[in-house]
């Protein structure tokens, strides 16, 4: 799972942190007090273990690299089934396809759902008699896997920006399988790489009065992303 996240520098600017987070997947059975209408019965329960983080200020590119080496760290080739959950960014898409070429992508069902929210304001501004029921209905044909069906339905709103929302969901429908991914044991949401930018990166870097040089910031990112991926031998709150 990738994603990003922003810290200051010493000058003011801001910089743009790219994180990685590998977690273990273990799947069991959905107990039957937790079977609902959304969550059914053959959609076993997911639980994310085991993280492990790669961060750095470098390009894309660059951290193609990196973060390969931590994917050979963690013996990701031998894993089947492979995942990468991600917010849709074409640079994630590219990076992640190189690296892992095997892994099935999934597009985060959170950023996914805020996209028919954007949609929704953008055409019913300040209306939710309107905008609640339409927005319901969308995430119901996204939750069960028909995302050209959303994009139909986005392409004929009446405000120009909003229908133009429509293709994010055509362009990712691939990506965008949830019913299926579901059925398969396959995380849906990005949860540990986004929460990671704020424990893992933004909780050191952004401490009160604290500015950054670029190279001692990238000193910490990586101080930082190997001692919450337990390879440093000391406790976490020592740095």
């Amino acid at each position: 799972m990738v994603s990003s996240s922003v810290f200051a520098t010493k000058t003011g600017t801001l910089r743009r942190v790219k994180v990685s987070t590998f977690s273990q997947v273990t799947l069991s059975v959905r107990p039957d007090d937790q079977v609902t209408k959304r969550h059914l019965a053959h959609e076993p329960l997911v639980a994310l273990t085991q993280h492990s983080y790669q961060a750095t200020l470098d390009d894309a590119d660059h951290m193609a690299g990196w973060q390969l080496a931590e994917g050979v760290r963690r013996r990701v080739f031998a894993c089947t089934p492979l995942s990468s959950v991600n917010d849709a960014a074409a640079w994630i898409e590219r990076i992640t396809g190189t690296n892992f070429p095997q892994a099935t992508q999934v597009v985060d069902w959170a950023h996914a759902a805020e996209h028919i929210y954007t949609a929704t304001q953008l055409n019913w501004p300040d209306q939710p008699a309107k905008s609640n029921p339409w927005a319901h209905a969308q995430l119901d044909l996204l939750w069960h896997g028909n995302p050209t069906a959303v994009a139909t339905a986005v392409s004929g709103l009446s405000t120009q920006k909003a229908a133009q929302e429509a293709g994010y969901f055509s362009d990712n429908a691939n990506r965008m399988r949830y019913a299926e991914f579901r059925a398969q044991g396959l995380p849906i949401g990005s949860g540990t790489v986004e929460s990671a930018g704020k424990t893992v990166i933004q909780h050191r870097l952004k401490c009160p009065c604290r500015g950054w040089r670029r190279d001692n910031a990238s000193a910490m990112i990586a101080a930082l992303a190997e001692l919450h991926s337990a390879r440093l031998g000391i406790a976490r709150h020592a740095i």
